[in-house]
């Protein structure tokens, strides 16, 4: 091979083992082209699924086959026209081949990979390189690959929409403060052993379990959804707990076909349809839900199952918790009982509540397609979780007598409880974070005890209430004031934060007759109601505040910087949580070694029921109408302050209040008021802040 065509051969094609096959081929047309066939179908097998690999290939094969007829032209030879013709073949079954594996990596991803947008569009412009320029469309499946893409790009979309109005933490295992919430080892066995042969029997496919508040409904739900996951049947759960601000029944169809596609994902293109031809399907009525979505994917499900499939259990816990919008309760459980007798004997539905009376009616109508549970009291499982946390107790403090407690306190706490596990938890954790001894806590449990005993109004979780707050409130005037915002924030129903943050209560404390605002510092807000908190401790619960789990709280806009790069802290904008919350908030950890941002809500929401009880909670009850005012008044006067307005808090604390007019303070007959200083404020405000 002269020099020239040697250099230009190598310049043009990076294989040079090809390169000699090619050039052999001048010394035998057939043979020769053979040989370059085999080795550019090597170097095809090597590069495997690599698309670059074989856009390089076919690109250098077509370089090559130019130089050769270069050549021949210049020294005619039938041997080198020959290897040239050869070799376009070549080139032609190359493009065959590496579309056939272009497609086939296709396929393949699209079946076995999860995938956003951006991919799906790079996936399409590569099937149509593929017909392009490997000039393959027949042996593509192209009208597959691209109706595969399509669909898969309809899911993506639908998939947003249900991430958008599913919540994250409705689950029976989500990562929520009360996720720990589940029966102790040793209790509830009876119970539980008898609602999972229900679960998994064709006996009537409405369960509904009920009992008083505190009675463990939810750590039953809760145990039971871990115990049948470890059976193999996976439960579909939508916990409610109020005292967490979960209390919206909106997401309840989301959350559920959420969790169904996790279990069938082969409805995620019936799903991707529904949603095709209604985006806004979540945002309508619950009938409309039902009817054009949840039902038909469960009619999906149910005609591709076997008589021996595992049961598929929808668990809705805390019913009575939701928030009744519009009569969201009512017309739940009518579409359900209207629903269930059309699907597959595997559906079942439990609903846990309590036995309040527009959701009583419901069952009690239809009886004979119910499964009704009352949670006994059980003074067995009390002693199991009285036993078992004071030994814990016991082990921490060596300054106990071995002897403690004797056991005639001990059967007096068994019976003080009434045989439910909330009365047992309350009392555990007032020895454990009273703030006082073990055994001095003890014995105010057992003197607040007798002395409910003496009133009949009081049982013995409100007596137990009612000593523990009473002394709480004798150590600190700030404990019902307090109390007061924790129960106003939670019948506000914000989505996030769900519970209110410490910071904000300090605020708001801070800014009554006795204070302005602008004399005292941050530390020296949250320093006025930290003994109050600290008496608290056995009735509240502390948690650190996380993002909401999609999106933004407000504009995903970005900070104010000055010319030189600084961020501009003269003005407060609505945007993401990270922004409002800055990076180093002081708050309650702060002075414990911490730093990050701390909120505050009742362990269980027979707190708040007690509170707002007049005849149980005496001189504790709140006034929730003048509680409402007061704290309005409050949040006024601390935006007025000129020095809050640069405060990072402002934003919520403006939320909080317009929230408190707009919705709550009217919800408790209080007529709809216009403070005209919000009203003025509705322009000049947002324009600061934004």
């Amino acid at each position: 091979m002269p020099p020239k065509m040697k250099n230009m051969l190598s310049a043009s094609i990076p294989y040079l083992d090809v390169i000699q096959e090619i050039a052999g081929a001048a010394g035998g047309p057939a043979g020769g082209a053979a040989k370059a066939l085999v080795g550019l179908l090597k170097i095809l097998e090597k590069a495997g699924d690599n698309v670059g690999g074989f856009e390089d290939l076919v690109a250098d094969a077509s370089t090559l086959v130019v130089v050769l007829n270069d050549w021949r032209n210049d020294s005619p030879g039938h041997h080198l026209y020959e290897a040239a013709q050869n070799l376009e073949d070549a080139i032609d079954a190359i493009k065959q081949t590496a579309g056939e594996k272009l497609s086939h990596s296709i396929l393949i991803r699209l079946t076995n990979v999860k995938l956003d947008s951006d991919t799906i569009a790079r996936l399409k412009e590569r099937l149509t390189l593929a017909v392009q320029v490997y000039e393959v469309a027949s042996g593509l499946k192209l009208n597959q690959g691209l109706e595969m893409l399509d669909k898969r790009s309809k899911w993506n979309h639908a998939s947003s929409i249900l991430a958008h109005h599913k919540k994250s933490n409705v689950t029976f295992d989500n990562n929520g403060p009360d996720n720990l919430i589940e029966c102790q080892d040793g209790t509830r066995v009876d119970m539980l052993d008898k609602l999972i042969d229900w679960v998994t029997s064709r006996r009537r496919r409405l369960g509904w379990m009920t009992g008083p508040a505190g009675a463990g409904k939810t750590a039953i739900s809760r145990t039971l959804c871990k115990k049948l996951r470890a059976m193999q049947i996976e439960p579909l759960s939508f916990f409610l707990f109020k005292a967490s601000g979960r209390n919206s029944l909106a997401p309840l169809i989301p959350a559920f076909i959420s969790q169904l596609v996790t279990l069938f994902p082969s409805i995620r293109l019936e799903i991707a349809d529904i949603f095709d031809k209604d985006s806004d399907i979540c945002g309508k009525s619950f009938a409309t839900q039902f009817e054009v979505l949840f039902i038909p994917i469960l009619q999906r499900i149910s005609s591709t199952s076997s008589v021996d499939s595992p049961p598929i259990l929808f668990v809705i816990d805390g019913l009575d918790e939701g928030e009744d919008t519009g009569n969201d309760v009512n017309i739940i459980l009518q579409l359900i009982i209207h629903h269930l007798p059309n699907l597959q004997k595997q559906v079942k539905f439990l609903i846990s509540s309590r036995q309040e009376r527009k959701i009583q009616e419901h069952f009690d109508a239809n009886c004979h397609m119910v499964h009704h549970v009352v949670v006994p009291s059980s003074m067995h499982d009390i002693r199991i979780i009285l036993r078992h946390g004071l030994d814990k107790i016991h082990r921490r403090r060596q300054d106990l007598p071995p002897t403690w407690p004797t056991n005639e306190d001990f059967e007096q706490l068994v019976e003080h409880s009434s045989g439910y596990p909330i009365h047992a938890k309350v009392v555990l954790e007032y020895m454990s974070t009273g703030g006082i001894p073990p055994a001095a806590a003890l014995r105010d449990v057992l003197l607040w005890a007798s002395r409910g005993s003496e009133d009949p109004m009081m049982g013995g979780l409100e007596s137990l209430f009612y000593g523990i707050l009473s002394a709480a409130q004798a150590k600190n005037h700030l404990v019902c004031e307090v109390l007061e915002l924790v129960v106003i924030y939670t019948e506000c129903h914000f989505a996030w934060p769900s519970s209110i943050m410490i910071s904000m209560v300090a605020d708001i404390l801070s800014s009554s007759n006795r204070y302005r605002i602008s004399q005292l510092d941050q530390r020296q807000r949250l320093d006025l109601i930290m003994p109050a908190l600290h008496n608290l401790r056995s009735l509240v619960s502390f948690d650190t505040l996380k993002p909401p789990s999609y999106g933004s709280l407000y504009d995903d806009d970005k900070d104010d910087q000055s010319d030189d790069g600084e961020r501009d802290t003269t003005k407060k904008r609505f945007s993401s949580p990270n922004v409002i919350l800055g990076d180093d908030p002081l708050t309650l950890q702060n002075l414990t070694g911490g730093s990050k941002r701390m909120t505050l809500q009742f362990y269980h929401k027979s707190l708040s029921d007690f509170l707002l009880s007049k005849g149980v909670s005496k001189e504790l009850f709140v006034d929730i109408q003048a509680a409402l005012k007061k704290t309005i008044l409050r949040c006024i006067r601390l935006l007025k302050d000129p020095e809050y307005l640069t405060n990072r808090l402002v934003s919520f604390v403006h939320l909080f209040v317009q929230r408190v007019i707009d919705a709550c303070y009217p919800a408790y007959g209080c007529p709809r008021i216009v403070h005209p200083y919000l009203e003025h404020q509705n322009e000049t405000y947002y324009m600061h802040s934004l």
